[in-house]
């Protein structure tokens, strides 16, 4: 159990579904995430659950994420669920770091063309090609929603060389912008939203291209030489369920439907 009063509030910010808090707890150099709040029905939704989830999936297929776990908070009038994970500083030497969003406003291309700053940042930083390239498949896979340049950063190493940090913020994804019971009942049952959101990935994308289909085209091929490419519908099954107490059977079902289906095109598309 964790204390608000423990803790330093650092952001909120407003998604679809409400209003979502950040704090920091200082003692133990933890981050704290809750759910979005919707204001008019006084709950919560499900981002800090997505975070978690999502959080499994990318350590199944090989990517590089920060670890993220549950928990409750006591906000002394009520108790919510909360995702909690380490500040990956603390693990990760690194002499410097700068957001994506940072390094492009610094080159003049905050305003380029989206895969024109893919581009830029392979041309002047190679050895992240691969990371940049696992980021886009995973954000593929989870169907991840917002992620933007200033949850994705730079590390430069002692030797001069650049890395990308474990990846953090997934939590709007695996569907959580579909909010309601009724909104993720229609998707199941209408065969051309089925089709553009989960088969085809038409769905929104901000890093390197408007939608995550269209990213995906850039990915050199070898990057699938380092993603788990063997992983079996019972494995799949077993991520998305540990969070049944959580999530409601129909959510559960369209988030393994979603992770199933485009896993297989990952598949298709890497051995073409």
């Amino acid at each position: 159990m964790l204390y608000v009063e423990d803790l330093m509030e650092l952001s909120s910010s407003i998604s679809s579904a409400g209003v979502l808090t950040k704090w920091m707890d200082p003692k133990n150099n933890t981050y704290i995430k809750t759910s979005a709040y919707n204001n008019e029905t006084k709950e919560y939704h499900v981002e800090a659950v997505m975070e978690c989830l999502a959080s499994d999936i990318g350590r199944l297929i090989g990517v590089s994420v920060v670890d993220y776990w549950l928990d409750e908070l006591d906000m002394g009038d009520s108790e919510i669920l909360v995702c909690v994970s380490e500040d990956y500083k603390m693990k990760t030497p690194y002499r410097d770091k700068i957001s994506v969003s940072s390094y492009l406003v610094s080159r003049g291309l905050e305003g380029a063309v989206r895969s024109d700053r893919y581009r830029s940042l392979v041309a002047e930083f190679p050895e992240i090609r691969e990371s940049l390239d696992r980021l886009i498949v995973f954000d593929y896979l989870i169907d991840n929603y917002d992620r933007h340049m200033r949850n994705v950063e730079l590390l430069s190493l002692g030797d001069g060389s650049v890395r990308l940090a474990p990846l953090f913020d997934n939590g709007s994804s695996l569907l959580a912008d579909w909010v309601t019971e009724q909104d993720l009942a229609d998707l199941e049952e209408s065969e051309e939203l089925f089709e553009e959101h989960i088969i085809h990935a038409e769905t929104q994308s901000k890093c390197f291209a408007h939608d995550h289909r269209s990213e995906l085209m850039l990915v050199d091929k070898s990057v699938f030489r380092n993603i788990n490419l063997s992983i079996t519908d019972e494995e799949w099954e077993q991520v998305t369920w540990k969070y049944a107490p959580y999530l409601s059977p129909l959510r559960l079902k369209m988030i393994y439907r979603l992770v199933t289906t485009r896993y297989s095109n990952l598949l298709r598309f890497a051995a073409k």
